[in-house]
């Protein structure tokens, strides 16, 4: 069941602090550890602890669900404060599945084992948390292509950046050795030339069609 009870800003803010220390998570479950950091901070916070005085947290449980599902709300309310990066979303994607799963099975075992042994509101709370989560899980699954679609689109940019700073270096390249040739061409009165007619025409002949290249580059 979703957790109603409103999160207090330093509770935000610790939350914050930890979903962001996982730029290059590698761990299996981000999510769990997220609520684990929450369950480790959380003492200090209750009554009896070294902060309850001055920064009183309410009394919640931490579970990877409840926690995923307070970003989404964060996310919803403040599009502008994500606090988990794109690189995140095919693991959070994936765990949304696995929640969806299990609720799923656990459904089925209250069917098989005889729902009228159980509260209605028990049950629906079940189905709606099992709603709420197919939605959760359908929005990553949208986020999570528009993230590979932009991953493609930057990184074709980057190529044909690339492409054009190297052509860029190679004209000026050409240009440097076609003004040595022409200073060497010009040492004096040369019985027999350095370079022949032919070679220095052909370099000539490839400068203009690489300037005409950046001129059609430039245009675009």
């Amino acid at each position: 069941m979703a957790d109603r009870t409103i999160w207090v800003p330093s509770e935000i803010a610790f939350f914050n602090e930890v979903v962001n220390s996982f730029e290059d998570n590698t761990l299996e479950s981000k999510w769990a550890t997220i609520a684990r950091g929450m369950i480790s901070e959380q003492p200090k916070h209750l009554r009896g602890g070294v902060l309850f005085v001055q920064d009183p947290w309410p009394e919640r449980l931490y579970t990877p669900q409840r926690v995923f599902l307070q970003w989404r709300t964060m996310q919803e309310n403040e599009p502008n404060s994500a606090c988990i990066r794109e690189s995140a979303l095919p693991e959070a994607l994936e765990e949304t599945k696995v929640a969806v799963q299990e609720l799923e099975r656990t459904l089925m075992s209250l069917e098989e084992a005889g729902v009228s042994i159980f509260s209605w509101q028990f049950v629906e709370g079940i189905e709606q948390e099992l709603e709420r989560l197919r939605e959760i899980g359908e929005e990553f699954e949208r986020l999570n292509e528009l993230t590979v679609a932009k991953d493609a689109e930057e990184q074709a940019a980057k190529t044909k950046t690339e492409e054009d700073m190297q052509f860029e270096r190679n004209l000026q390249t050409l240009e440097r050795n076609l003004q040595r040739l022409e200073a060497l061409g010009n040492l004096g009165e040369l019985e027999f030339p350095l370079f022949s007619e032919g070679f220095v025409q052909a370099v000539e002949e490839e400068l203009e069609r690489l300037k005409e290249l950046r001129k059609a580059k430039s245009r675009r």
